[in-house]
């Protein structure tokens, strides 16, 4: 009975290996499939339109004249302001 506990061993040792590896794999699959199916969360940017982020400190409601957005680097001039949108965390 030594005999068969000696080559018993190794078959153990590598049925505990696979089962890691197994484990790990089924793991790693199903990190993907959730990574996939969870949107990105920039679903709503169109990349032929142009997009300005504008940094707020504080809560509250902000004036931005033409004057400063021109300042800013905002081309004015080449766009109707009736359709500005806002969005926050991708959100209009």
């Amino acid at each position: 009975m030594s005999g068969k506990n000696k080559t018993d061993k190794p078959f153990q040792q590598k049925q505990k290996v696979l089962k890691k590896v197994f484990y790990i794999l089924v793991l790693i699959l199903s990190g993907l499939s959730t990574a996939k199916s969870q949107p990105f969360g920039n679903e709503w940017i169109h990349y032929d339109q142009q997009y300005f982020a504008i940094k707020i400190h504080e809560n509250g409601i902000y004036r931005l004249s033409y004057d400063v957005l021109q300042s800013a680097g905002v081309p004015v001039g080449s766009f109707d302001p009736r359709g500005f949108q806002i969005f926050f965390r991708g959100m209009e």
